[in-house]
């Protein structure tokens, strides 16, 4: 039996454990392996994302947190976001990862570009909002609630701002996040590599908002 979930900021020693749990949580996701196909790859993001925390963590104000598995218990998950009082330079598909080892830049630079352009058409109307990068729970502590624990906190901060939140939400998730009084409002598609060398698949991600009480 596990220990209660324990949401905190994580600390720089943790920095290494949030590159880990990004990629096994991002296991199963059909992007990344079209995005980072090989296994050097995948070693040369890990090491990309811990350093990206590790920065992350040492600034004050960035959106980071932790769940715990106990007060004292291994990182077991992560959330990050943005917010109109600590913006992101630049979606992380258009940073420095675009020059990693082993990485397909055609695929990270497309899905920014149409993450991006959804973002645009949705979003154009709305005032400035938190974003959601990531909800990443290690896959040995699934089942447990920690995404939805992690992101009840990000709302909660945005519930103090009066501000909504947006996230793209992968076709799997999306009725969690329904869940929690996101709803759908746009979503965009593209093509990518299968597990056959000349199979092609549709990776689709929906894009979602939620509502602070004062704006319901």
């Amino acid at each position: 039996m596990g220990h209660d979930i324990v949401i905190s900021r994580p600390s720089e020693a943790d920095a290494g454990r949030i590159a880990e749990i990004h990629i096994s949580a991002m296991g199963s996701n059909p992007l990344l392996h079209a995005q980072f196909p090989t296994p050097e790859g995948l070693q040369a993001l890990r090491r990309f994302l811990e350093a990206e925390t590790l920065d992350e963590i040492r600034d004050a104000v960035s959106g980071v947190l932790v769940s715990r598995d106990g007060p004292d218990g291994p990182v077991t998950g992560f959330v990050k976001w943005t917010s109109p009082s600590h913006p992101q330079d630049v979606k992380l598909e258009r940073g420095d990862i675009v020059h990693l080892d082993g990485c397909c830049r055609r695929f990270l630079d497309e899905y920014a570009s149409l993450a991006e352009q959804a973002k645009e058409r949705s979003m154009r109307d709305e005032p400035p909002c938190y974003r959601l990068s990531f909800v990443c729970a290690d896959p040995e502590y699934q089942g447990r609630g920690i995404g939805t624990q992690l992101t009840r906190k990000v709302l909660e901060l945005a519930e103090e701002d009066n501000l909504a939140v947006y996230l793209e939400s992968t076709d799997v998730a999306v009725s969690i996040y329904q869940r929690l009084g996101f709803h759908a409002i746009d979503s965009f598609e593209m093509q990518i590599p299968g597990r056959q060398e000349t199979e092609r698949v549709v990776y689709k991600e929906v894009c979602m908002i939620w509502y602070p009480s004062g704006q319901r």
